[in-house]
């Protein structure tokens, strides 16, 4: 995690794979003291263009370290922000968001979206709080 925020500070677009969001406990400094809090700290002079990319939830049978959901946890944090997508289409437009953003986003998805298969159209990112209905009629 501090490798992938000192190359975020540094130019790059660094994506951080957890492996599994229950990690995210270790790497509570990193992320809500100091990716989080970077570009206000600089006075807006400093960006922060990181993906932390976290998988969580349960329902797989992977024991209690393995089936958290800390979404929440995060929601509360100034210069955060947190995604969470329940379509593919979804999670190709939160990660293009990627390329456009200037702040740490914490990619929460379930380990069961893996599986599913959709429509990926378009090119473009997602615009962050808003929802699009006709994405989610066939849910």
């Amino acid at each position: 995690m501090g490798a992938g925020l000192g190359a975020a500070i540094t130019g790059m677009r660094p994506f951080v794979d957890l492996h599994f969001a229950d990690f995210v406990t270790t790497a509570m400094d990193e992320i809500v003291n100091q990716a989080a809090k970077i570009r206000y700290m600089f006075g807006g002079q400093a960006k922060v263009p990181l993906v932390i990319w976290a998988p969580d939830g349960g329902g797989f049978g992977a024991a209690a370290q393995h089936s958290q959901s800390f979404e929440a946890w995060f929601l509360h944090t100034p210069g955060l922000k947190v995604v969470v997508p329940c379509t593919p289409y979804d999670v190709k437009g939160l990660i293009r968001l990627h390329s456009v953003t200037i702040d740490p986003i914490l990619f929460f998805m379930h380990k069961k979206i893996f599986a599913h298969k959709g429509p990926v159209p378009g090119r473009v990112p997602h615009p962050l709080g808003k929802a699009t209905p006709s994405e989610r009629e066939g849910m």
